[in-house]
């Protein structure tokens, strides 16, 4: 269940591919495109690391992930 102590922008895409029940979304209109920028260390290949690398790169090229089971 959602604790309601948090905001967060998302891109439509992922919205359209389906948001939780317990989350409410308001439409952004008008806004600018942001920049995005993960900074980590090079050879950090640890563990939450490289499957947010991962996930950051997927929604900059568009692509939605879908969360493994």
């Amino acid at each position: 269940m959602a604790a309601g102590q948090a905001v967060a922008i998302i891109p439509a895409a992922l919205h359209s591919a389906g948001i939780r029940p317990d989350l409410t979304t308001i439409p952004l209109h008008d806004v600018e495109p942001g920049h995005v920028v993960v900074a980590t260390r090079a050879a950090d290949r640890g563990r939450p690391v490289t499957p947010f690398r991962t996930s950051a790169r997927a929604c900059l090229n568009g692509e939605v992930l879908l969360r493994r089971p």
